[in-house]
């Protein structure tokens, strides 16, 4: 769940582009709790990513905090993760991990998004 990390304060709306060739074969960061990375800024514990990978490339993905859990949504192509075939629009939930491995089956273009697993106050 994406919880804020403050409450009651005032609404706030940004927009960026991003170059496509920041995700091809690696991912590239969209959405960040912390100001300092070149993505947007959100009042929450959650990292988005977006990576679009060759077909045979493969991706060793560590939770972004100790404690985090990502959901993966492919968006195209099929991947494998930790042994699971996801095709176009399938999703995976994965949580008690130190690191997973993502392989493009195909070409894939797919998001992560990264968020506790318990919630916890600022």
């Amino acid at each position: 769940m994406v919880v804020p990390r403050e409450r009651n304060v005032t609404p706030r709306y940004d927009q960026k582009t991003f170059d496509a060739a920041g995700q091809h074969n690696q991912l590239q960061l969209l959405i960040s709790p912390d100001k300092t990375d070149n993505a947007l800024w959100i009042n929450q514990d959650a990292w988005f990513s977006i990576g679009q990978f060759d077909a045979g490339k493969e991706l060793v993905y560590t939770p972004k905090e100790e404690y985090n859990g990502a959901y993966i949504f492919v968006l195209e192509g099929s991947v494998e993760i930790e042994g699971e075939t996801l095709h176009r629009r399938d999703a995976i939930g994965i949580s008690n991990y130190s690191a997973a491995s993502i392989k493009a089956l195909e070409a894939a273009k797919f998001l992560i998004i990264d968020i506790p697993l318990t919630q916890f106050t600022h």
